[in-house]
């Protein structure tokens, strides 16, 4: 309790400071008359947006471990929940792991078995990882052939890179062993907490486990198409900077150069875990980005409230998703009572 309450009072503080940053960074450059001069086509990117969150669907999809009898929901309600999912991790001070059981939970309503459900928490956000390092990978390798390999954009998603992979290496194998059931064992024996509650909580755990362990087991196929899905997901994303820089800038080499920037947002997004949404934090490293790579800070605070307004309009629509699984959730409690009555 005095970890999480500690966690929350540096998130406040944190967001605070990055909030101001925001606006200093705002009222630094001309940000409106930036925004007003953008051609009118551009803003046509922000519905685009689906395309990259179809990909991520896709991987949650072959995430989803079906030994147990689980059955893959479809397309639509599976994007509604990867939509809710990702509002949740974006719009709270979560490190971006919050949604990750919000989408599990949902995904029991559309036949996936509950222990499945809860390890698609942990596989999805796994196989989600993975891919934006192979994605990571080559924007090092774009980088450093525009820039040279001791610049520090490159020393920046090196570093970053090694550090995930190392992350996502540990957190396959850490499944792999039974990471609930021994976790929740050794709180039970420290005492920690009601005895009774873990002793309720341990099969579930127990469960859980099953399910990860036979998903990496004997869905290997399923796992490389998750990766891959994933890469490409964070792939199409970079669409949506490259037609800023194509429609509001005459830099050359766009596309390559989108990569490099969107790899190093990412960078700075992951960096910044701690600020509720990356506030402040994200304006700041991509104002620094477009400043290293020779576009322009302005230019660059320009990108940065674009992106901001469209993240703003799918974490709402998320939010709209949640809220609609939620009342239907309640509708289906209530039918079986107005039906047995």
């Amino acid at each position: 309790m005095k970890l999480r309450r500690a966690y929350n009072v540096l998130s406040w503080i944190a967001g605070i400071a990055g909030v101001g940053l925001f606006v200093w960074l705002f009222s630094s450059t001309d940000v409106v008359g930036s925004l007003a001069s953008l051609p009118p086509v551009l803003w046509l990117s922000i519905p685009l947006y689906f395309v990259p969150l179809a990909a991520a669907v896709i991987g949650v999809a072959k995430s989803i471990p079906t030994a147990s009898g689980s059955r893959i929901p479809p397309f639509f309600p599976l994007f509604t929940i990867r939509l809710a999912g990702e509002a949740v991790n974006n719009g709270l001070a979560s490190a971006y792991i919050a949604g990750e059981p919000v989408k599990g939970l949902l995904a029991v309503r559309y036949g996936v078995r509950p222990r499945s459900g809860l390890a698609l928490a942990m596989i999805g956000k796994t196989t989600n990882m993975a891919g934006e390092l192979l994605w990571l990978i080559l924007g090092i390798v774009v980088a450093a052939a525009m820039f040279g390999g001791g610049t520090p954009v490159v020393s920046m998603l090196v570093t970053i890179t090694v550090v995930g992979g190392v992350i996502v290496a540990l957190g396959i194998i850490v499944q792999q062993n039974r990471f609930l059931g021994r976790g929740m064992r050794l709180i039970q024996a420290i005492r920690l907490g009601p005895r009774k509650l873990w002793d309720r909580a341990l099969p579930a755990a127990d469960a859980i486990d099953d399910e990860i362990k036979s998903y990496y087991k004997t869905q290997r196929g399923d796992f490389v198409a998750a990766v891959f899905w994933g890469a490409m997901n964070w792939l199409l994303g970079t669409f949506e900077i490259w037609a800023f820089l194509v429609l509001a800038t005459d830099v050359p080499n766009p596309l390559a150069l989108a990569l490099v920037l969107e790899c190093g947002i990412a960078v700075v997004k992951a960096a910044s875990f701690i600020v509720p949404a990356s506030i402040g934090a994200q304006e700041g490293g991509i104002v620094w980005l477009f400043g290293a790579t020779g576009i322009g800070a302005e230019m660059g605070m320009t990108y940065a409230v674009f992106r901001r307004f469209r993240e703003m309009i799918w974490i709402g629509l998320g939010f709209l998703a949640l809220w609609w699984h939620l009342r239907r959730g309640a509708a289906l409690r209530v039918e079986p009572q107005a039906s047995a009555s």
